[in-house]
């Protein structure tokens, strides 16, 4: 994957002076502080209006055509204690309000005139992005959510029986039709954003990863958490051209389905919650490749005699490392 370069310049950059490219210095005209619900910013600048344009680039950024990507500016002015580097407040809108002048300077010629100014209103507000080094070093911009979800899987009706003898202990009245049972799900979502379309060779390196499951441990930097192996389906990705001052760029975002992780231990695969072939007490991942069988109230692996002599498992859902794109662990 290319290596992503990003770049970010604070607010104060273009009010303590004059910073190319623009042609005069920012006038701060006004500022606004909210802390309400979330620290939000607002200013109204003054600039030179063959400048409004150049401002409103620099202050949104995007991916520039020699594929960096710029970041939005940063309103350094508010930078707490906790802070790790992350952009904490940046440039979310820019949106022109009036044009000024020209005026005539009618106290010494009245052929000179002022010129033509903008006032514009950029808002900061909290990005829902961060940035995210990979282990290889490069960067990535990125955002996360998760939301839970559920689904009914209907268990084996094998060995599962209506009524029992209370003298003999018999069982009687075999079920038809097993009961269903709740799993716990969650749609977590990863979105790498300025993505570089061509250099990344998105479709045809995404392809493979459809119906697969992560081979290694995904770590969620937002949420702090580690998604352990084999408990992420890969579902459809779905890619959003974004269109900024500086042009257009590529959001790509990665559709994952959770299952969470049930410890089960090892053994001889005789006792509920025990799997074959898995030294005794190893935590195993549930994950997508293990399936309710009869008489286990916890979903199994199923085996194949293909399978190597020190992996016999039948894993329909085909580990897949997800690595170059996103964060792995090995905790």
């Amino acid at each position: 994957m290319a290596q992503t370069v990003l770049t970010q310049k604070n607010f104060s950059d273009f009010t303590d002076g004059v910073t190319a490219p623009l042609t005069a210095k920012l006038e701060v005209e006004r500022i606004s502080e909210d802390f309400v619900n979330e620290f939000e910013v607002e200013t109204i600048l003054i600039v030179d209006w063959v400048d409004r344009h150049t401002v409103s680039t620099i202050m949104l950024g995007g991916l520039n055509s020699s594929g960096e990507v710029q970041l939005p500016v940063r309103y350094d002015d508010f930078q707490p204690t906790n802070a790790t580097g992350q952009s904490l407040i940046v440039a979310q809108g820019v949106q022109l309000v009036d044009e000024i002048g020209p005026m005539a300077d009618t106290t010494t010629d009245v052929n000179k005139a002022t010129p033509k100014r903008a006032r514009l209103r950029v808002e900061f507000r909290t990005p829902t992005w961060q940035v995210y080094t990979h282990t290889e070093g490069e960067k990535f911009v990125i955002s996360e959510t998760f939301d839970f979800a559920g689904e009914f899987a209907p268990l084996p009706p094998d060995g599962l029986f209506w009524d029992r003898d209370e003298n003999s202990g018999d069982l009687n009245t075999p079920l038809t039709q097993g009961p269903g049972k709740k799993i716990a799900m969650g749609n977590y979502t990863v979105t790498i954003h300025f993505a570089d379309f061509e250099n990344m060779s998105i479709p045809e390196k995404l392809a493979p990863f459809i119906g697969s499951v992560n081979l290694e441990n995904i770590f969620s930097p937002k949420f702090n958490r580690t998604f352990k192996r084999e408990t992420l389906l890969f579902e459809s990705p779905t890619i959003e051209e974004v269109t900024t001052p500086l042009g257009k760029h590529f959001d790509v975002t990665f559709n994952l389905t959770w299952k969470p992780n049930e410890v089960l231990t090892g053994g001889s695969g005789s006792a509920v919650g025990e799997i074959s072939g898995v030294p005794d007490d190893e935590p195993t991942p549930q994950g997508w490749n293990l399936f309710f069988r009869p008489g286990f109230q916890d979903p199994q692996p199923i085996y194949t005699e293909f399978g190597a002599s020190n992996n016999p498992w039948f894993k329909p859902y085909t580990p897949v490392s997800w690595g170059e794109w996103l964060p792995t662990t090995n905790v």
